[in-house]
């Protein structure tokens, strides 16, 4: 049975008062023994998780859930705290002992779960920006966040789009309250660069194993419409439709393995729908606690014609979602974007 060891949370009062006046503080305890047994990946590096919060009740959830992955994964875990441009500065000093008591609060549950105590980052200004920046800065592999809110607060509706944009990494959206490991996982597949690179993170990760995974592909058949329409007897038509299933099936098995996934421990469901559609549905049906899905790097007059799946699925979708975005090319954060360090054109 894991006990975590009895060590205390950094102390925060004055890295708290320091960052209010505008300048960043950083708090590392020193290296424990949790630490230094981390497993290293290939690359000799402990996997880095940054959880970004605010003041609301959702960055608790989302704190909770980072930790319990750092825990899960031997990973380091560092804990950015951004403050809303709109506060004064300096605060007054009922708003600063207030977030200093919740930052200690917080820091002491974290430390209960991970049996060590997490970094600690305090910074002021767009949320978006400063969490892509911190995650340049410490190379980070995951980036977990709360729910989408009104305007109102430090993370806005569109936080999570534009981080996936900027940052180039992982994003984790914690709508629920955590409740242990995550154990039914819906991945949402084309057949794309873009979901080989995301089963290859969510695979690099841990997530699939001891999981129930099901992999999901919108799919529709061919001039299925024309053919009903031309006087073809229904049964032709359902042949018609049996056969180019079977292949998009079959053509998905290899899919899968092809990106170093055990195809044999999956479930895969197609939707004749498109994809929203169809991502509506089979989270109605599969009850996910975790949904993951991969993004093209669409921009321009095409993005704004398209739109994005991403950006509609972190709206609608209740439960967790796990983003994983093309990396920045013209940035180094694109070299570590991909947890798996595979190149996409290998599976395509």
């Amino acid at each position: 049975m894991f006990r975590p060891r009895k060590e205390q949370a950094p102390e925060v009062g004055s890295a708290w008062r320091r960052a209010v006046m505008g300048r960043v503080v950083t708090l590392r305890d020193t290296e424990s023994r949790h630490e230094r047994n981390l497993t290293r990946r290939s690359d000799a590096r402990p996997w880095t998780i940054l959880c970004a919060v605010d003041r609301s009740p959702g960055s608790d959830r989302a704190l909770r859930r980072a930790a319990h992955l750092a825990r899960q994964l031997n990973a380091r875990l560092c804990v950015l705290h951004l403050i809303d441009v709109e506060k004064p500065t300096p605060l007054t000093p009922e708003h600063s002992e207030r977030t200093e008591s919740l930052l200690t609060a917080r820091l002491e549950t974290v430390s209960r779960i991970l049996g060590t105590a997490p970094s600690l980052l305090v910074r002021r200004g767009d949320a978006a920006d400063a969490i892509a920046a911190v995650s340049e800065e410490m190379d980070a592999d995951l980036l977990v966040l709360g729910p989408q809110r009104a305007r109102h607060h430090v993370f806005t509706a569109d936080t999570p789009a534009r981080l996936l944009r900027s940052a180039g990494r992982p994003v984790l959206i914690v709508n629920r309250e955590p409740k242990g490991p995550y154990r039914d996982l819906l991945l949402a597949v084309d057949l794309c660069a873009s979901s080989a690179r995301m089963l290859r993170t969510v695979n690099a990760f841990g997530l699939l194993e001891g999981t129930r995974a099901t992999v999901m592909h919108a799919f529709q058949v061919p001039y299925r419409g024309m053919v009903a329409q031309a006087g073809i007897a229904e049964t032709h038509v359902e042949r018609y439709a049996l056969g180019w299933n079977v292949a998009r099936f079959r053509e998905l098995l290899a899919y899968v393995d092809a990106a170093g996934v055990d195809a044999s421990q999956l479930r895969i469901l197609l939707e004749d729908a498109r994809p929203l559609r169809a991502v509506r549905r089979s989270v109605h049906r599969t009850r996910p606690d975790l949904l993951v899905l991969g993004t093209r790097a669409h921009t321009g007059i095409r993005r704004a014609l398209l739109g994005s799946l991403a950006e509609d699925v972190m709206r609608e979708i209740s439960c967790d979602v796990l983003v994983v975005p093309p990396p920045v090319r013209s940035s180094p954060v694109g070299e570590h974007a991909d947890p798996a360090h595979a190149p996409a054109a290998q599976i395509h």
